[in-house]
């Protein structure tokens, strides 16, 4: 018995089109993983999660499944968030122009990470619920980045300035 309902069509059930093989999807591969956690899976998350089981059988599974399916490996991640941070802190920045909400953060991060909470924060496994929103985001910048040392002026302006999603 066939059941045509749902999100994956059963065999011999009409089918949804699905983008060509090979054809670039309109959505990034970490928005096409949302979506299979989410339970939402349409024609593009089918033919993405084919496509990678396909090339991963055809290569005898040599790499990780993540891989296959292009998600960002875990360093990634993590810079895209402390990237994501970083563009939330400097819109809350008061200055007179991006330069100078650059230095601002760096100073700021470097009096938090060296004198501030954040370690004892990191051992607790975060900040306490009655900080506030720019501490939290301090927190997520330094728990996000290299632990060991504060970003750079660079690396602020390079984060602050790329289109970050999270």
């Amino acid at each position: 018995m066939h059941h045509c309902a749902g999100p994956i069509a059963a065999p011999g059930c009409a089918r949804v089109a699905a983008p060509a093989p090979g054809q670039p999807t309109e959505r990034a591969p970490a928005v096409l993983a949302q979506a299979v956690v989410a339970g939402d899976i349409d024609a593009e998350v089918l033919a993405w999660l084919q496509a990678a089981f396909r090339q991963r059988e055809r290569q005898h599974a040599a790499l990780s499944l993540d891989r296959y399916l292009r998600l960002p490996t875990f360093k990634a991640q993590r810079r895209q968030r402390r990237d994501y941070w970083i563009s939330e802190t400097l819109a809350h920045f008061d200055a007179p122009n991006a330069s100078a909400k650059h230095e601002r953060l760096h100073r700021e991060l470097g009096v938090f990470m060296s004198r501030g909470p954040w370690l004892s924060w990191l051992r607790a496994g975060g900040p306490p619920n009655d900080v506030s929103d720019d501490l939290r985001r301090l927190f997520e910048i330094a728990r996000n980045h290299d632990r060991a040392k504060v970003p750079g002026v660079r690396t602020i302006a390079r984060a602050g300035a790329a289109d970050t999603f999270c």
